[in-house]
This record gives structure tokens, C-alpha cells and sequence, in this order.
């Protein structure tokens, strides 16, 4: 099973709750939280990692011990044990994807305005033809750009695999050198586009966090 945990936030944490979450986490978390200048971004890394806490407690009627948070040599984080996990963020919105078997990837994307034409060299030529013949062009491509993501992430490799390398067959599955990816559209909210990407077929719940105003 794979599950989803997702929150939202319009405004900043109450500084007694902030303070209380931050300080649950291993001191070089923290510090690597309170380096962005934003506080949007602050707040979705520090989220993120309360996401995967949920996530991981629930499977396991434990508490991960995030100061043995590992990376692999493309950064993507892991535990030396249990289940595979990938968290994303975008806007107000913060998505964490736990899955029992195999590997798992997730993205979401904030649905802004901008000019699609300077990304066309993520797509092949199949796939922009979809996106130039969609009735909503920005939201095809929004669709597209988070699959693509989402397959990437999963696989491991991230950003360093070229998006165009990501064959998308159709909103169900796509190809990534060889290798076959389910995918799933998920959604979260309005003006938000989110994608899961898995290897193993299995059933997929969504879990809405509301995080307490106080500690």
C-alpha cells in the first residue's frame, strides 16, 4: 500500500508550535531548515519532515530516528530500513508518499501562469503535440511536467535524469529507460497538480494532516 499524507498552509505557524516542531528534529535538519531565506520555504521543508514522522509512525507504531536520515550519491534521502518514502512541496501545499513495496516517488506543482514554450525541450515531440492540442494547455502541461517528475524521483535519480527521458505513454504509465512506472494523478486541491509514481502495483490512500495550532 501506498500512503499519501498531505497539509496545506496559508500563514505562518504559531511561533510556540513552530519552535516546538523544529525542535523535534536532529540539530543538522534544523539548521539546514532555518538557511532559507523564505519563511513559505522554511515552513514546507520543516513540514515535510513532520509528514514523514506521521507517515512512518503510523506504519510502524514508531518514531523514525531522523539523525540516521541517509543519502544516496544523487541526495536522495533514506532510512538503512522499513518502507520507501519521497516528499514534495509547491506553493501552500506539502505531500509525503510512504509506500509498503518497491519504490515510490511524488511531486506536486503550484497550477501559476508562465510561458510553456521555453520547456519544450522536456517533452518529446508526441508529447508536446498533447499539450499544444489540450483544451487547457497550462494545466496538460502541468500534468505532464509532475508525471515526468514524479517517475524521476522514484526511480532515484532525480533532476540528474533528463525529464525528456521520461516517456509517457498516458496518464496511467510511462517508460524511463527501459523500466515500466505506474502513475497516478492525485487531487489534493484546487490549482494543484500532483503525481505518485510507484513500481509495484498496490492500492493508494490519501491522508489529510492538520497540524495543531498549539505544541
Amino acid at each position: 500500500m501506498i500512503k499519501v499524507y498531505y497539509t496545506r498552509f496559508a500563514a505562518p505557524v504559531p511561533e510556540p508550535l513552530w519552535m516546538h516542531m523544529l525542535n523535534m528534529l536532529p540539530q543538522t535538519m534544523q539548521h539546514n531548515i532555518l538557511r532559507y531565506k523564505r519563511w513559505e520555504d522554511r515552513h514546507a521543508s520543516l513540514l515535510g519532515k513532520h509528514l514523514l514522522l506521521k507517515a512512518w509512525s503510523q506504519r510502524y507504531n514508531d518514531v523514525p530516528a531522523l539523525d540516521r536520515l541517509q543519502y544516496t550519491a544523487y541526495n536522495r534521502p533514506y532510512l538503512d530500513s522499513g518502507a520507501d518514502f519521497n516528499i514534495s512541496h509547491a506553493g501552500e501545499m506539502v505531500v509525503c508518499a510512504i509506500a509498503d513495496n518497491g519504490q515510490v516517488g511524488i511531486d506536486i506543482e503550484a497550477a501559476k501562469p508562465l510561458d510553456i514554450l521555453a520547456f519544450q525541450s522536456l517533452f518529446n515531440p508526441e508529447e508536446w503535440q498533447h499539450i499544444l492540442d489540450a483544451p487547457d494547455r497550462l494545466l496538460q502541461f502541468y500534468q505532464y511536467w509532475a508525471l515526468k517528475e514524479s517517475v524521476v524521483k522514484a526511480d532515484g535519480r532525480g533532476l540528474s535524469v533528463p525529464l525528456k527521458a521520461c516517456v509517457i505513454h498516458d496518464h496511467n504509465w510511462a517508460m524511463l529507460e527501459n523500466k515500466h512506472w505506474q502513475v497516478q494523478e492525485l487531487h489534493l486541491a484546487s490549482g494543484y497538480t500532483c503525481f505518485v509514481a510507484f513500481d509495484y502495483m498496490q492500492e493508494i490512500q490519501l491522508h489529510a494532516v492538520d497540524f495543531p495550532a498549539q505544541p
